[in-house]
């Protein structure tokens, strides 16, 4: 299996600081968890270019960057992120597979199955937003209901780990040129041992 995933949105967010306004570490990172959960597996190596297209754009980092992402289990896909989307939001994903692919947020509808044998199948949902508007989510409700009834949140502190790791990869890997093992990349988990300010 592989996959092409992209995740752009204009530079119209006057709530994020301009310390953090990185495509990759502010838009990037939610396809990296994303395609973590869809491929069920892990990051094994990256291999990144981040760039500045628009000089106008506040980005202390990157508005732009391309991914490319093998996993554990042998999937390879790649990974766009954007602040320089001027028409609204993008977030098309598509996998393919031996016997067909799937494309999720396309322009017309949230799923499209079209199989090796020419067999498609479009599934809408009621209510559904179109593909450019991002809709809220309750994930945050979520973490404060599993903090108050002490239950396992439904995103955990090792995915977003994995997600933090993948990003530092993704950033040596730009920074140095060449592919970067996940292996190599070490985040301090120790909390205990840094000094409290």
């Amino acid at each position: 299996m592989t996959f092409r995933t992209f995740l752009g949105v204009g530079d119209k967010e006057e709530s994020v600081s301009e310390d953090w306004k990185s495509s990759i570490a502010e838009v990037g990172s939610h396809r990296i968890d994303l395609m973590r959960y869809l491929i069920d597996s892990d990051v094994k190596r990256v291999f990144a270019h981040l760039t500045n297209l628009n000089p106008n754009l506040k980005a202390s980092g990157d508005d732009n960057a391309m991914t490319i992402l093998e996993y554990q289990n042998g999937v390879r896909g790649v990974l766009i992120s954007s602040r320089t989307s001027y028409n609204g939001n993008d977030r098309m994903t598509q996998l393919f597979g031996t016997e067909g692919a799937i494309t999720l947020y396309g322009e017309k509808h949230s799923v499209i199955v079209e199989k090796e044998n020419g067999e498609k199948n479009v599934y809408t949902f009621a209510n559904e937003l179109p593909q450019s508007v991002m809709e809220p989510t309750t994930i945050v409700g979520e973490f404060l209901d599993a903090i108050e009834n002490d239950t396992e949140p439904i995103i955990t502190g090792k995915d977003g780990l994995a997600v933090m790791k993948t990003l530092d990869a993704i950033y040596l890997s730009n920074s140095e040129e060449r592919w970067v093992d996940l292996d190599e990349v070490e985040i301090e988990t120790d909390l205990t041992s840094r000094e409290r300010k």
